[in-house]
């Protein structure tokens, strides 16, 4: 005697009623629960690696040093370092003039007598 667990007819409706994955999206709250958990943690996983990819990319480019002089070439603007230097002993300067000034009261009626 021949034991057969499935039968032809239950095996043949069990692959017709199957429906697909993206099928069933919209319509079991479950699935598009998966659908919206898989999109974000592939989401992350991806933003993740394009940051330290970023992270980690000026670590992996070392400048060229000039063998005559030492000096890395490129590396700074002497034109616009000496820019940014008189802009900063502009704004020391400016600062301790504000120190020094004087630091009564601004409305006269107040402080004269």
């Amino acid at each position: 005697m021949k034991i057969s667990f499935f039968h032809k007819s239950g095996k043949a409706q069990k692959f017709q009623n199957k429906i697909s994955f993206f099928g069933r999206v919209g319509k079991d709250p479950r699935t598009d629960w998966v659908l919206i958990c898989l999109c974000a943690f592939f989401l992350a996983v991806t933003l993740i690696l394009l940051g330290l990819r970023k992270y980690y990319a000026p670590l992996n480019t070392v400048p060229a040093v000039s063998v005559e002089t030492g000096k890395v070439p490129g590396l700074v603007d002497p034109v616009l370092l000496d820019k940014i230097l008189r802009i900063y002993e502009k704004k020391a300067v400016d600062s301790q003039t504000i120190i020094r000034a004087y630091n009564g009261p601004s409305d006269p009626s107040i402080g004269s007598k």
